[in-house]
């Protein structure tokens, strides 16, 4: 059985391919074609074939097996001008990876060119034969690079890049850390102790509070009891183990809370200053601290018999270095509240004996 011969071509102005196969083992070939008349043996199964004029050509084939037996085709086709190939090419796609930022690595790179070799030029007098360079850029200012190469049809392709490099400011790593709060009552009673903590960066290792007159301290929750109703401010330092410092302060108002019930100031009516350890002096009695204080008594004449400004000193029932008379007496007194307010209370009371 004789082997099958096949044929294909593909005809270009400048270029034509030609090729047979036998479909079965052991058969040689001797190939020829026919170009402007001239007749040309080889054999090589497959072989190119250049044709200079557009039109209708014919290639002659003729193979020889290993028996000697003699197998020919021939093939016509119409030959059409298709151009060159690197004509009207589009410039290269310059690519430029990284920051643009001074002293940072740069990449670069063209798209889909199929290039075979590669000329990079930069304006900073840099140059590259390397598919995808990379430089570092010392200034700052517009740059340029351009990439001449040569593509896998020969085509010679251009193209260029401008690009400006910046001074960048670095990213701050402590900015993704959660803010510093300082967490407290925004309200402390006088006399009670007002506690702080702190919520927000994880693993502080270091804080330094400045509590204002309750002075400073290191403790995670420092605690402090202020003497004096007023405005407070705090302020609070940490850092934590990775060297990030936060800072955070605080307001907070400290005055006097009554209790419930509310606050009682009165005097008594009666008192014996006989040395029995009860009720030996007349003064305010109260549940809760004064700010101020002012107290007269007055015998029945009008005349002021004592007088203080101390809310635990009473009168011990004296005048002149005298005990008293036993007798109805009158008294006027100013109190200023740890809230400020003025209250006057008046009266009379019976000294006894």
């Amino acid at each position: 059985m004789k082997p099958l011969l096949f044929l294909f071509s593909v005809f270009l102005l400048g270029h034509c391919l030609l090729a047979a196969q036998s479909t079965s083992t052991g058969t040689s070939f001797l190939l020829g074609y026919i170009e402007d008349f001239d007749l040309i043996f080889t054999d090589d199964p497959s072989f190119a074939v250049t044709v200079n004029e557009a039109g209708v050509g014919t290639v002659f084939l003729e193979a020889i097996d290993v028996n000697g037996c003699v197998y020919s085709a021939a093939i016509e086709d119409n030959l059409i001008d298709c151009g060159d190939p690197c004509e009207d090419l589009p410039e290269l796609q310059l690519n430029v990876s990284g920051p643009l930022c001074l002293d940072s690595t740069l990449a670069f790179s063209d798209s889909g060119a199929n290039l075979m070799t590669y000329d990079w030029t930069f304006s900073n007098l840099a140059s590259s034969t390397e598919p995808t360079p990379e430089l570092v850029f010392e200034e700052t200012g517009l740059f340029t690079a351009a990439l001449t190469g040569v593509d896998t049809n020969g085509c010679i392709r251009t193209g260029s890049l401008s690009f400006e490099i910046e001074v960048c400011e670095e990213d701050d790593p402590c900015l993704a850390n959660p803010e510093l709060q300082i967490i407290g009552d925004s309200i402390v009673c006088l006399g009670d102790a007002a506690n702080f903590s702190a919520s927000g960066p994880d693993s502080i290792v270091i804080y330094d509070w400045n509590l204002d007159i309750g002075g400073n301290s290191d403790e995670t929750m420092p605690s402090v009891t202020y003497e004096e109703n007023g405005i407070y401010s705090i302020v609070l330092v940490v850092v934590d183990n990775g060297g990030c410092t936060y800072s955070d302060n605080f307001s907070f108002e400290v005055r006097f809370c009554e209790p419930d019930g509310g606050c009682t100031y009165i005097f008594p009516n009666v008192f014996s200053p006989n040395g029995d350890g009860t009720n030996d002096t007349f003064g305010l009695l109260r549940n809760c601290p004064v700010s101020g204080y002012e107290m007269r008594v007055f015998n029945r004449w009008g005349g002021i018999v004592f007088e203080s400004d101390d809310p635990d000193t009473g009168w011990d029932g004296r005048f002149n270095g005298k005990d008293a008379p036993i007798e109805v007496y009158f008294y006027q007194a100013f109190v200023e509240t740890l809230n400020d307010e003025i209250i006057e209370l008046s009266g009379d009371f019976t000294l006894l004996r």
